[in-house]
C-alpha cells in the first residue's frame, strides 16, 4: 500500500510539472510571442512550478540532503568521479553544436533550458526520488523516474518540428534521468546534476539536421547506458551487505521481543 501511495504521489507531481510546461506553451502561442520572448516567458512560467516541490519539502521538514543537496568535500572525492562520464556524454553534443542562431536567441534559449533543468531536478531528483526512496527498489526507481520524465517532455514540441527529433531527445533525456537518479543515491549533488542536464538540453536542441542530432544524441546515449548500468550494479553490490545486516537486526529485535523481558528475574543456578 505504501508503494502504491508513493507512486500515485509521484504521478501527481509529474502531472503538475507537465501542467506548468503545457500552460506556458499554450499561452505563448496565444500571445503570438517571438522566439526570444517565448523562451523568456516559458522559462519564467516554468520557474513558478518549482514552488510545488519546495512546499512539499517544507511540509515534510526534510533536510537538504534528503533532496540531493549533498555537500561535496575532499573526503568524498570519489563521488566527484561520478560526474566525469556525464561530462564525456556532452562532448558529441558540443562537437555538433549549431552556432548559426543569433546571440539573443541563444541567450534566451540558455535561460529557458536552465529553468527546465532546475524544475526537473527539483521535481525528479528532489521530491519524486525522495518519495520513492525506501519504498521501491533502486532498479524500479531508476527505470520509473526515466519513464516518468520522458512522459513529461512536451516542452520540446514548441521548439522542434520533427517528431523523430523529439523522440530521440526524449530517449536521450530519459537515459540521462535514469543515470542521475543513481548518481544522487550515491551522494551526488543535485546542483551539479542540474547543470549537466541544463547543458545536455541546450546543446542537444541546437544540433542542426536530423542525422547530426541522431548521431550526437545516439553517442551520448551509448555512454549514458554503459555508465548507468555500471553505477547501478556498483550501487547494488555496495548496498547488498547492508540489507543483510538490517534483516539480521530486525530478526534479532523480534527474537528479543518474543523472549523474556529484561526486568524478569531469572534464576540460572542449577539445583541438585
Amino acid at each position: 500500500m505504501d508503494k502504491l501511495k508513493a507512486i500515485l504521489k509521484t504521478i501527481i507531481l509529474g502531472v503538475i510539472m507537465l501542467a506548468f510546461i503545457l500552460s506556458s506553451s499554450f499561452i505563448a502561442k496565444a500571445l503570438k510571442l517571438s522566439d526570444a520572448r517565448t523562451y523568456l516567458f516559458q522559462g519564467g512560467f516554468i520557474l513558478l512550478g518549482i514552488i510545488v516541490p519546495i512546499l512539499y519539502c517544507c511540509s515534510k521538514n526534510c533536510v537538504y540532503s534528503d533532496f540531493g543537496f549533498n555537500k561535496q568535500t575532499k573526503k568524498e572525492f570519489k563521488t566527484l568521479l561520478f560526474y566525469i562520464p556525464l561530462i564525456l556524454c556532452l562532448i558529441p553534443l558540443i562537437a555538433l553544436f549549431d552556432k548559426s542562431g543569433s546571440k539573443k536567441i541563444m541567450l534566451m534559449s540558455l535561460f529557458y533550458y536552465g529553468c527546465v533543468a532546475l524544475s526537473t531536478e527539483l521535481y525528479f531528483r528532489g521530491a519524486i526520488q525522495k518519495i520513492l526512496r525506501g519504498k521501491t527498489h533502486i532498479v524500479f526507481t531508476f527505470i520509473y523516474t526515466a519513464a516518468l520524465l520522458a512522459a513529461c517532455c512536451a516542452f520540446y514540441v514548441n521548439h522542434i518540428t520533427s517528431y523523430k527529433q523529439i523522440l530521440v531527445l526524449i530517449m536521450g533525456l530519459a537515459g540521462l534521468s535514469g543515470v542521475l537518479c543513481v548518481v544522487i543515491e550515491n551522494k551526488g549533488n543535485i546542483i551539479i546534476t542540474g547543470i549537466i542536464e541544463w547543458l545536455f538540453l541546450f546543446f542537444a536542441t541546437h544540433i542542426a539536421g536530423g542525422k547530426r542530432m541522431l548521431l550526437g544524441i545516439g553517442l551520448s546515449c551509448v555512454v549514458l547506458l554503459a555508465y548507468g548500468l555500471f553505477i547501478l550494479f556498483k550501487y547494488l553490490k555496495e548496498h547488498k551487505p547492508e540489507r543483510k545486516i538490517e534483516s539480521f537486526e530486525v530478526n534479532l529485535e523480534n527474537n528479543e521481543n518474543d523472549g523474556f523481558d529484561e526486568n524478569d528475574n531469572i534464576d540460572l543456578t542449577s539445583h541438585d
